[in-house]
């Protein structure tokens, strides 16, 4: 089964019905695959994204189909935006915190960290420079060391939330538990995780580390109706977004929740460089808490694309 939001046919699928609903036309050009779409006298461009692989095996975005493109991410407006706090994830924190939101919290002193933790990098994406988690108590390990552009930041427990914004409006929206695992009091913890994700998928790398902060160990048995925390991460195998459409926008309108992430919205579209502002796609993630608070943790400007994103993007730009 192919992944959901990287697959091509899916993305294809939402603009068509888009189309269909609009009596609008469209080509793919085959060569660039870009999109020329009509409705009526109206023309609209549309630019496609793709992820590679590179030659050392991480992910990077791309503008063009390549013999390494392992998805498709979308079409969008324009090529490429960027705007400061849709790229550092500091200058995001600093903004956000200013303007009422929350976000978890962060330091740079090991001296001043009294929370359990994940070492990030200010800059990076695909969840590339995460390390942890930790417990204060990990501090003198030399693997908890920050490096240049790194930082610490308090690790909240909770509900997994991604969402998708165009413009200030919230399009998409996927919530769900931190991956959780149940003991049978036959297998280890590191089997389970196993299972639950398949023998073809190699298991989550801090798998250890998750186990130890919980109190025990990887290759543990776990007793029988134990629950304990699979993963912490939404780059994870045991995320269960992956292969289908996970969005629960609709549900959530007008909730406690739903409402926090619509004022998010407001309020992250004007911290986007006035430039870059009209007719922008960006992404936020965050961590909903047991209490129904959503903490937020960054933002992307250059956005892996949710397909029901398109219907919102398209009534903008036919406005």
């Amino acid at each position: 089964m192919l992944r959901y939001k990287t697959d091509f046919m899916r993305h294809s699928y939402a603009l068509q019905q888009i189309l269909l609903k609009r009596d609008g036309v469209a080509t793919i050009d085959a060569g660039t695959m870009v999109v020329r779409a009509r409705f009526g006298d109206r023309d609209i461009v549309l630019h496609p994204q793709f992820v590679v692989r590179r030659p050392d095996g991480k992910m990077q975005y791309a503008p063009r189909l390549l013999d390494s493109t392992v998805g498709f991410l979308g079409w969008l407006p324009y090529n490429f935006k960027a705007w400061p706090i849709g790229v550092d994830k500091l200058t995001f924190k600093d903004y956000v915190s200013k303007h009422g939101l929350r976000t978890p919290r962060w330091e740079f002193n090991a001296e001043n960290v009294d929370f359990d933790f994940i070492v990030k990098a200010t800059r990076s994406a695909f969840g590339y420079g995460i390390r942890g988690p930790y417990s204060p108590r990990n501090l003198d390990d030399p693997e908890t060391k920050l490096k240049e552009g790194d930082y610490y930041e308090q690790l909240i427990f909770g509900k997994i939330a991604k969402a998708w914004y165009w413009n200030e409006k919230l399009t998409a929206i996927e919530l769900f538990d931190m991956p959780r695992v149940k003991g049978d009091g036959r297998h280890t913890f590191a089997e389970l995780v196993q299972h639950a994700i398949g023998k073809d998928v190699g298991v989550p790398g801090p798998l250890e580390k998750i186990a130890k902060l919980q109190g025990f160990g990887a290759n543990e048995v776990l007793a029988e109706n134990r629950e304990v925390l699979g993963d912490y991460r939404y780059v994870s195998p045991l995320n269960p977004t992956v292969y289908r459409n996970f969005n629960v926008r609709e549900s959530i309108r007008g909730t406690e929740i739903g409402v926090q992430f619509e004022q998010a919205g407001a309020v992250l579209y004007q911290g986007i460089t006035e430039k870059m502002r009209p007719n922008a796609a960006y992404t936020l993630d965050a961590v909903v808490d047991a209490d129904n608070r959503a903490w937020l943790l960054e933002a992307n400007s250059n956005p892996q694309l949710h397909p029901d994103v398109y219907e919102s993007m398209l009534d903008s730009l036919l406005e």
